[in-house]
């Protein structure tokens, strides 16, 4: 045993010595906290809103009457010139409104065929006046918004009460329109939509307008959703639902234009839809439509718990923070595994290509505790590397961003959530992500001790990290075999499948859509790819021992 211990001190004082370690090392450190200090630059521009200045807001209020004064001299200018056109008998209709000449046109909007449009159906006149009126329309919209938000003072064009306001001018503008005396038929038509429920919208519009409360600004959406055409009582349900619940979840409003708590939302009121139906509802899946298993409900379940948990948390949005740590652990993991990588591939072959290995062999030392110590040092090694990354994360984290906003990792059991302290969490994350790392590096250790050539292990290792998932990553979107789940890159997201829950939260991290199209692969159970990796990483330790136990050197 001491023997065994001096040969595997010797093996990582060999293997530290070289340049390789050190250089990895300050590289890994300066990236990791480069990136947490590059994701502190961008977090100044995170939350960016579209704002106006008061000299903008008055120029454009400008603009709009403008325009709508030149839409309105048009206007008067083609009801002359139609009045003029009508014949001499017909002059005395003339005497009732230019409204009602107007309205004499070849086909209602509404009675066209689809494949037609007003273009193509209006005499020339009246197919100008059609448009002149679409255009005073929007002007009349862009003067009554920007001048209720000169009024209220409001210079951010995002928001709930922007959407208010810009509402509530755009139906004001149609009504103004609908009512003038140079409307047509087919812009009443066109508009009757809209004007089905305009008072009663307007009604709650004003109020939100006036208050200003998100609340009020919610009561308008549930009116608008319970009046919407062409949708179920069911969508309805659903959607006045998720109102209610985003009001109790963010009653001021703070949270109105994220999308990850609309995408959240959404996922909830999908995952409870397929429970109450019994049926599966993620359009992904291949079991789509299909009756939900046992163990099909009890995970839906579960993450209908750890969704309910992150929102009443808080922890829905994930911060840049959470984004910038996520990525410094990607980050070092890859720099880790190509480190060791590189080192494990020239482990035995550089020795046997300088002949240092003989001296090794001569020694009162037996090869497979030779064999054993070199790659006990490598794993080793990979460790350590994995707890500088972890703790170079951590530091990162605590330099740019501090640890106060750090989310703990949430699952569930039974429909019950429970949690892991974040500094925990991340440990046992890089230490599952350290075991797909050993894959790579005991494949590497056996072509080392097989092929005996540096170049050889180093090129073909680096080449199936690099590439091995991207090209199972296109294979498995492209066709659906079963025997797909017997290759070896289906089953290196352990982490991800350890650590399920970890994407339904971080739901607007573009590394999160590359996890989706990486792990579209052929659904297989946890146990099952950790005892395929164990078999896996056996068989080709085997046949590195076999190679170096047996072979001459």
């Amino acid at each position: 045993m001491r023997r065994f211990l001096a040969l595997l001190q010797n093996e990582l004082i060999k293997t530290s010595k070289r340049k390789i370690i050190i250089i990895m090392s300050i590289l890994l450190a300066v990236t990791i906290l480069l990136t947490g200090w590059l994701a502190k630059l961008a977090q100044s521009d995170s939350g960016y809103y579209w704002y106006l200045t008061e000299e903008d807001i008055e120029q454009r209020i400008n603009n709009a009457k403008s325009n709508c004064e030149h839409m309105e001299k048009q206007l008067k200018e083609e009801a002359k010139q139609k009045q003029d056109s009508i014949e001499p008998s017909e002059k005395h209709k003339g005497d009732d409104t230019q409204k009602e000449v107007l309205k004499t046109i070849a086909a209602p909007v509404s009675k066209m065929p689809a494949e037609d449009s007003a273009d193509k159906v209006m005499p020339d006149m009246e197919k100008s006046t059609f448009n002149v009126l679409m255009e005073w329309q929007y002007n009349l919209n862009e003067l009554y918004m920007y001048q209720t938000m000169k009024e209220k003072g409001l210079l951010s064009m995002e928001g709930y009460l922007y959407e208010a306001i810009n509402q509530q001018a755009y139906l004001q503008s149609i009504k103004t329109v609908a009512k003038s005396e140079y409307v047509l038929e087919e812009y009443t038509q066109y508009c009757e939509y809209e004007l089905k429920n305009a008072e009663q919208e307007l009604t709650l519009l004003d109020t939100a307008v006036q208050s200003e409360k998100y609340a009020d600004y919610v009561a308008w959406k549930i009116f608008d959703v319970k009046t919407m055409a062409g949708i179920s009582e069911e969508d309805i349900k659903r959607g006045v639902e998720e109102l209610e619940l985003r009001l109790k979840i963010d009653p001021e409003g703070n949270y109105y234009r994220d999308y990850s708590l609309t995408e959240m939302l959404n996922t909830i009121t999908t995952k409870k839809n397929a429970l109450e139906e019994g049926v599966v509802k993620d359009s992904a899946s291949i079991r789509y439509g299909q009756k939900l298993t046992k163990g099909e409900r009890e995970k839906l379940s579960n993450e209908i718990a750890v969704l309910n948990h992150a929102i009443e948390n808080g922890t829905f949005d994930p911060t840049i923070g959470e984004i910038a740590s996520d990525f410094m652990m990607s980050l070092g993991c890859m720099l880790i595994a190509l480190t060791v990588i590189i080192l494990a591939s020239s482990s035995v072959s550089q020795e046997m290509a300088t002949g240092s290995i003989k001296s090794l062999i001569i020694a009162p030392c037996k090869r497979w505790k030779i064999f054993i110590a070199k790659l006990s040092s490598l794993v080793m090694l990979g460790l350590g590397g994995i707890v500088i990354v972890w703790l170079s994360a951590l530091l990162g984290r605590l330099i740019f961003f501090g640890l106060s906003d750090a989310v703990p990792y949430v699952y569930a059991v039974s429909g019950k959530a429970h949690t892991i302290p974040y500094v925990l969490y991340t440990l046992f994350y890089l230490l599952v992500e350290y075991v797909t790392i050993m894959g790579y590096v005991v494949f590497a250790f056996m072509l080392s001790t097989v092929t005996r050539s540096t170049a050889v292990s180093t090129g073909i290792s680096i080449g199936v990290y690099g590439g091995g998932r991207l090209v199972t990553a296109i294979m498995n979107n492209m066709v659906k075999w079963e025997m797909l789940k017997f290759i070896p890159f289906n089953h290196l997201n352990l982490s991800d499948k350890l650590f399920s829950y970890r994407n339904l939260i971080l739901t607007n991290n573009d590394m999160n859509i590359l996890n989706m199209v990486f792990n579209n692969g052929p659904v297989t159970g946890t146990l099952f790819s950790v005892l395929y990796l164990a078999t896996l990483l056996f068989t080709m330790g085997w046949i590195a021992f076999d190679s170096f136990t047996r072979r001459d050197i």
